[in-house]
């Protein structure tokens, strides 16, 4: 129960502040149902965080309170080993790790995919909505938008679109219809039924009648212009994404396969940013264990004392703080040296070593490290 509830709190107040940061959706016109399932595709990534920390705190609340009305020192003394003792908590450890696997493996990828196509939709609609019937509305630095009149969907009838962008090239489309749609993060203009006229440098003027042309709004990520010619969204998706640099995505975005062999060509400096994520998301829910194991291990060298277990739980904190530590530091070297991912075994490694030591009442060396613990 103390682990639960120590889970249930930790990820309740991590949640409320991503709900916060995400609240403005609501007044961009998203219900309240699609803004619910959004901030629940946000739990995976912060629970597969949380978890170590919260399977620490709540085994040590509910061993202290143990410890407290003495039944950890009447279990010692009935003959039970400090193993024996920690078993129970250690079964419950590796279903959390478990858990994290889940996690780290499936639900944090998938989730997070969704959560960013989501919000593109949103974004997408919400475009569209900053869009007013009979006025010009400047979309950007060198685009402006003018619609007669906006139907139900993002559909805008009587579009003018002046496009400014390239220098000495100023061209004004017109068009029957048009909606604006967001592909790879991208903002596309889809217009059906136009002509687009285009004034060079020297006044002359070039003129091109179309049934459907796509234009993308943010050239800095698509560099051409115009992307296709084609109402077909599947094929306007890939054309932009050949355009696109796929190592753009999230690392969040990537299944653990994709981060150590990725389906496309990227720097060297970004497959080892790959490749470290990777790591940690193997090494990482393996710490629920380990943690949890090191914690129990310097706490039951000293189940008992009449003063209270403020000192031993300090040790145990502290070393907990101190594996953390070197584990973050060898995260963030590795992110720049391919070599330095070995750190990171090697520090959950040492952690599992000192765990059996201090549990293990058959070791002379575990002994001597009890008693620098206890």
């Amino acid at each position: 129960m103390p682990l639960v509830g120590v889970i249930l709190t930790m990820v309740g107040l991590v949640w409320l502040s991503q709900i916060v940061k995400l609240i403005y959706l609501i007044d961009r016109g998203v219900s309240f149902k699609e803004f619910m399932f959004l901030v629940t595709l946000v739990l995976p990534s912060l629970i597969f965080t949380i978890l170590p920390f919260a399977m620490i705190i709540g085994v040590l609340i509910g061993y202290n309170h143990l410890s407290y009305d003495r039944e950890l020192i009447a279990l010692s003394n009935s003959g039970l080993s400090s193993f024996s003792l920690v078993r129970p908590v250690l079964n419950v450890a590796v279903f959390v790790t478990i858990i994290g696997y889940f996690i780290s493996l499936y639900l944090l990828p998938m989730s997070y995919s969704v959560l960013k196509s989501n919000l593109q939709h949103f974004r997408e609609n919400y475009a569209s909505n900053l869009v007013q019937e009979r006025v010009f509305t400047r979309i950007s630095k060198n685009v402006t938008l003018y619609v007669d009149e906006k139907k139900s969907g993002g559909l805008l009838k009587g579009v003018i679109l002046f496009d400014n962008r390239s220098e000495g090239h100023n061209a004004i489309l017109f068009a029957k219809s048009g909606r604006i749609r967001f592909y790879a993060g991208v903002p596309l203009f889809e217009l059906n039924n136009g002509t687009r006229q285009e004034v060079d440098q020297f006044g002359k003027m070039t003129k091109m009648h179309f049934g459907a042309l796509s234009v993308a709004l943010g050239s800095d990520r698509c560099n051409a212009d115009i992307i296709a010619e084609s109402v077909d969204e599947n094929e306007l998706k890939r054309k932009c994404n050949s355009i696109i640099d796929p190592a753009s995505r999230d690392l969040n975005e990537h299944f653990i396969g994709e981060l150590f062999r990725p389906n496309y060509k990227l720097s060297n400096e970004r497959m080892i940013k790959l490749k470290s994520e990777g790591h940690q998301r193997i090494i990482w829910p393996l710490y629920s264990l380990a943690l949890t194991s090191l914690a129990l291990g310097i706490f039951m060298q000293k189940p008992y004392s009449r003063r209270g277990n403020g000192a031993i739980l300090l040790k145990a904190g502290l070393a907990v703080a101190v594996v953390i530590g070197l584990h973050f530091a060898a995260r963030n070297a590795s992110s720049k040296l391919e070599i330095m991912n070995v750190l990171s075994y090697v520090n959950i490694a040492i952690c599992f070593g000192m765990s059996y030591l201090l549990l293990s009442e058959q070791s002379r060396f575990g002994r001597r490290i009890g008693k620098l613990f206890s």
